[in-house]
């Protein structure tokens, strides 16, 4: 199996850019599994997945990699045929990076956002945007989310309220401390995927770092 393919075809990468489409692929990343293991991780119906399936393999995304005998027909186990894929931006049905970078993550913002709101309707109704100019150290406005007469800073932070964090801010920092709070993050998500236990609180994290080329914030592609 190879470790990275490169994608020179449209279709492979119209699927691959599409974050539904692709997730698709997910069980057939980690091991050779058969169809009715796959549909049962991804929580569809087999005929839906196996309609998938076909196209996957006459794309070459997935192959049968083993045929188990038994009675009837014979059991086949299926697998990616490489460990990644490379989809050059060129060949993606995005008009620009930015736009494909907003279609890839849009899905799972909107996952986070909406469970995000529903943990804040469990603890109260008297919510609101709190918009103010107080960052330290920028020219931002500050917008956030708060309780009506409870001071911002404690939003989430009460130990009888559920766990959630959400935040966009600047930070200015020297290229090898950025470095360093790339890794740690890295590490940091690592080290709790490794201790994942099925029976615990399901969490959405999202975690971000980038430099800003553009201090005044205009939209560029």
């Amino acid at each position: 199996m190879k470790e990275m393919a490169k994608v020179n075809d449209v279709e492979v990468a119209q699927i691959l850019a599409d974050v539904t489409r692709a997730r698709l692929l997910k069980p057939f990343f980690d091991s050779d599994v058969t169809l009715s293991d796959a549909a049962r991780k991804l929580d569809i119906k087999l005929t839906t997945l196996l309609y998938h399936v076909t196209k996957f393999i006459r794309l070459g995304l997935i192959q049968v990699t083993k045929k188990e005998a038994r009675k009837g027909k014979a059991l086949k186990y299926y697998r990616t045929t490489a460990k990644a894929f490379f989809v050059p931006f060129d060949i993606t049905p995005s008009l620009s990076l930015k736009h494909l970078l907003a279609h890839l993550e849009k899905p799972s913002d909107d996952i986070f956002n909406r469970e995000i709101a529903r943990t804040l309707q469990t603890l109260s109704s008297d919510w609101g945007i709190d918009v103010s100019s107080d960052t330290p150290n920028t020219d931002e406005l500050r917008i956030a989310i708060r309780r009506k007469n409870k001071p911002r800073d404690e939003v989430g932070f009460d130990s009888s309220e559920p766990a959630f964090f959400n935040s966009l801010s600047g930070l200015r920092l020297d290229f090898v401390t950025a470095k360093a709070l790339q890794k740690d993050l890295r590490d940091l998500l690592e080290h709790y995927h490794k201790k994942q236990n099925p029976k615990e609180q399901l969490y959405f994290y999202r975690v971000g770092l980038t430099p800003v080329q553009d201090e005044s914030f205009e939209p560029k592609d």
